[in-house]
């Protein structure tokens, strides 16, 4: 069976793909932990001191810190912070963040490096 046809919903290489070719953007897997819950989705946008998640289930009531483990190419990145504006309709919420843990500067630094350079490319 032909893979396109097989997993629709998935990227497939396309043989014709050159090395050039501009790479589509997926944005990097986040897992927040408040307490005893737990909310898995992906960063929509990193800034500087923030990220703006979407979660993939219905948010729930998000008080106090919480841990953000953000898988980047680079690797894991771990913080702490708060969560700020959530639009639990919409299953989004910004966390601030307030400590970097487990290299996360660095990891963060590249991710916000490498979103800019893709911005900038036409």
């Amino acid at each position: 069976m032909n893979p396109k046809q097989q997993y629709p919903d998935r990227l497939v290489a396309d043989p014709r793909r050159q090395a050039s070719d501009p790479q589509p953007y997926l944005p990097p897997p986040v897992s927040l932990s408040f307490g005893d819950g737990r909310v898995d989705g992906y960063a929509e946008a990193i800034a500087t001191g923030e990220i703006n998640v979407q979660a993939l289930d219905d948010l729930p009531a998000l008080k106090g810190e919480c841990t953000i483990r953000i898988e980047l190419p680079l690797g894991r990145a771990v913080s702490r912070g708060r969560a700020r504006k959530v639009n639990r309709k919409a299953r989004t919420c910004t966390i601030v963040l307030t400590t970097l843990k487990s290299g996360g500067r660095f990891l963060l630094a590249a991710a916000l490096a490498e979103g800019e350079q893709q911005s900038r490319e036409p």
